[in-house]
């Protein structure tokens, strides 16, 4: 979508929890690109994941992304004890976080699409669009 023009900015994360986690797609729609425009391209797309899973590329990128995220989250003596302190606290291993990783890197394509098909169900779905006061 970006690539496209239709937006301004593009992001996902996921918020995890220890019950149900929560994905965010956040997105500002480029001048004249009306939402719904928008929120139907980040439909397909989700769609597309959900039925087709990603490409081998997009693969190789998420985890080139997640090994870099890797880096910069172990880069200070204060970021190594939160993501130990995390880990300790909720799965009682710190150790468990270099488990974390492996099993993520080691995902292929059809386990991300047997995952985006659990994930993204539309009826799960909530929209919120945010938009700016009109001029005075």
């Amino acid at each position: 979508m970006k690539d496209e023009e239709k937006a301004l900015s593009l992001s996902v994360s996921v918020d995890e929890r220890r019950g149900p986690s929560l994905v965010r797609v956040f997105s500002i729609a480029r001048p004249g690109v009306p939402l719904s425009v928008l929120e139907n391209e980040i439909e397909a797309a989700l769609v597309r994941l959900a039925a087709d899973g990603p490409t081998e590329a997009e693969m190789e990128r998420a985890r080139r992304m997640l090994a870099a995220e890797l880096i910069r989250g172990t880069q200070t003596t204060q970021s190594i004890a939160f993501l130990l302190t995390e880990y300790g606290l909720y799965d009682g291993d710190p150790s468990l976080w270099r488990t974390d990783v492996a099993l993520l890197l080691a995902l292929d394509r059809a386990d991300v699409r047997d995952a985006c098909a659990r994930t993204f169900v539309s009826s799960r779905r909530s929209v919120v669009e945010v938009l700016p006061e009109p001029p005075r």
